[in-house]
């Protein structure tokens, strides 16, 4: 019986801890803010193509940008490592409503997409286009 009791009270402390959340990944204003990298970029053209990874053909000093998206609705992107000629440095707002965010980058029109998913490590951002096809961004939070 001790036997029993003693491996119950240890699977409750694993069950317990291995639940615990460092921070909270729920998709917020708070938790999406911070440093981005892309690691992905997709696009299909239509529903009958095959999605394209073109994260491969960017230049080198594209590969290294970092986005940040930070608290009240400001947004960077930095040229960081390989520098672009001229520098690909840019800043505009953010905001979330639901999963959409819309991004406005000084000049630009708005930009709205969906987040797919979103978890504490990063993000996937996707728009869709009026064929069928999408782009898809995957973002690792730094």
């Amino acid at each position: 019986m001790k036997r029993i009791l003693f491996l119950t009270l240890i699977l409750g402390m694993i069950a317990t801890s291995s639940c615990k959340k460092d921070k909270d990944c729920s998709l917020d204003s708070s938790s999406i803010t911070g440093t981005y990298k892309v690691t992905h970029s997709y696009y299909k053209a239509n529903s009958t193509t095959a999605e394209v990874d073109e994260f491969t053909s960017w230049d080198a000093c594209e590969k290294d940008d970092l986005i940040k998206i930070i608290a009240g609705g400001a947004l960077t992107l930095q040229d960081a490592g390989v520098a672009c000629t001229p520098a690909g440095d840019e800043s505009g707002t953010w905001s979330l409503i639901g999963n959409t965010i819309t991004i406005t980058w000084a000049g630009s029109t708005p930009e709205t997409e969906s987040i797919s998913s979103f978890s504490c490590s990063g993000m996937t951002v996707q728009e869709d286009l009026p064929n069928g096809g999408y782009t898809k961004t995957v973002l690792q939070k730094l």
